[in-house]
C-alpha cells in the first residue's frame, strides 16, 4: 500500500449512436466509439512488473447494445 500513487490523465472519448426504434416500443439502439487515456509519464502495471514496456496511452474501443421497452406516458 505505501508504494500507491495517483497519477492524474486525460480520458478523450468520442462515439456514435444509432437508434432504429426511435419511435417503437421497442428500443434497439448501439453505440459504437473509441476512448484514449492519456498520461504525463508511464504507468507502472502491477501485474506484469518490469517484463512488459508499458504505456502512457491506453486507446479503448467499445460497442454497447440496447434492448429494451419504453413506457410512453
Amino acid at each position: 500500500w505505501n508504494e500507491l500513487q495517483i497519477v492524474p490523465g486525460v480520458q478523450v472519448k468520442g462515439g456514435m449512436h444509432f437508434d432504429w426504434a426511435n419511435l417503437n416500443e421497442f428500443i434497439k439502439a448501439v453505440d459504437v466509439g473509441m476512448m484514449l487515456n492519456v498520461y504525463p509519464k508511464r504507468i507502472p502495471l502491477l501485474i506484469a512488473g518490469e517484463k512488459i514496456k508499458n504505456s502512457f496511452v491506453y486507446p479503448n474501443f467499445y460497442i454497447n447494445f440496447m434492448l429494451g421497452k419504453r413506457k410512453y406516458r
